[in-house]
């Protein structure tokens, strides 16, 4: 078992040091704004004053971005005025709203008003209910699943490990058929996804794995002001993605899929079946450095540091220099604690 582990870190370095070098980068934004509302049939003169909003919106999202929250703060003001300066339809009032209020919650995240941005998408799924369901417009199913993926994001900063996880597998689960709805905030009808896209399903399906791994890389062992959780429990709701027989049903985002096998396999210690699977990623020529792959070295890096060998020694200290150069814009700032 010693030397089978020896070899397979030895390998496992090998292959990180010949694939890091010249990485195709392909990471998922920290808010990825998918702004659904601006692409509904809205009246000529309606559209008109929402494109306006959205100038303001954007112009508010890019400056909340750099941390500009001041400026941030004056766009988004301005495009609340605009939104009520003149009598707009119900529908083109609700949509320039859902899209108003998802955009300011990411501006309080910014600023860590966090219960304040949890109501601003709770109003905005409501609203996008409403459009949905009275008005007809399916496209924004889709902006609901982002809108529920958002309200992970801000869980995961709220430290509510377990719940942002409990949704995390409930979002895999419906769109990918294994559960007709969803038990969140608003209705929700499974038989809606007929009319959506496969590429924005499966875009939606790799974003909530993505919110699953920015909440458990390289964590083994959780503790919230109210209890302690192993990442071994919390990970039993992947069982629909990871069990034989489940996972042979299983038909989005390869990548994902395969991240959520390599967490199995170290949450479950099988420390051989983990360096194989890690070994495969990294020789694959062909992968992106996803936020999959970040969590996956991560995880790499909390295996090694348990295992007393000078093997994983060579590979904590490969990934410690390397994480210097990381896109640390789009990570976890959390994850660098790991790295010290």
């Amino acid at each position: 078992m010693m030397a089978s582990l020896k070899a397979l870190l030895l390998t496992t370095r090998d292959v990180y040091a010949a694939g890091v070098k010249n990485p195709n980068i392909c990471l998922i934004p920290e808010n990825l704004q998918d702004d659904s509302t601006t692409s509904i049939p809205l009246p000529g003169n309606d559209k008109a004053l929402l494109d306006r909003c959205a100038r303001f919106r954007k112009a508010g999202l890019l400056a909340a971005r750099k941390g500009e929250l001041a400026i941030a703060d004056h766009f988004f003001r301005e495009e609340h005025l605009l939104l009520h300066s003149e009598k707009l339809c119900p529908e083109s009032f609700l949509a320039g709203n859902s899209a108003h209020e998802a955009a300011v919650a990411y501006f309080d995240y910014r600023c860590n008003n966090l219960e304040k941005a949890i109501t601003r998408i709770h109003n905005a799924l409501e609203a996008d209910e409403i459009l949905e369901n009275k008005y007809g417009y399916t496209i924004l199913h889709m902006h609901r699943i982002r809108l529920v993926l958002n309200l992970m994001r801000l869980n995961s900063k709220r430290m509510h490990v377990e719940k942002v996880i409990n949704i995390g597998f409930q979002v895999l689960n419906y769109l990918e058929g294994k559960s007709k709805t969803l038990p969140i905030l608003t209705s929700w009808d499974d038989t809606r996804l007929a009319d959506q896209s496969r590429e924005r399903i499966t875009m939606m399906f790799e974003l909530a794995t993505a919110e699953i791994a920015y909440a458990l890389a390289s964590r083994e062992i959780i503790t919230t002001k109210n209890k302690t959780f192993h990442t071994r429990d919390l990970f039993t709701g992947a069982a629909y993605h990871i069990q034989p027989g489940n996972a042979n049903e299983c038909y989005l985002s390869t990548r994902a899929h395969k991240w959520l096998q390599m967490k199995r396999a170290l949450v479950e210690n099988d420390l051989v079946d983990f360096l194989r699977q890690i070994i495969q990623m990294l020789s694959d020529r062909q992968i992106d450095m996803s936020l999959f792959w970040y969590a996956s070295i991560l995880d790499l890096l909390l295996l090694c540091k348990k295992i007393n060998l000078p093997e994983a020694d060579l590979i904590q200290q490969d990934i410690v220099k390397d994480a210097k150069l990381w896109e640390w814009k789009y990570l976890p700032h959390s994850w660098r604690i790991v790295l010290e």
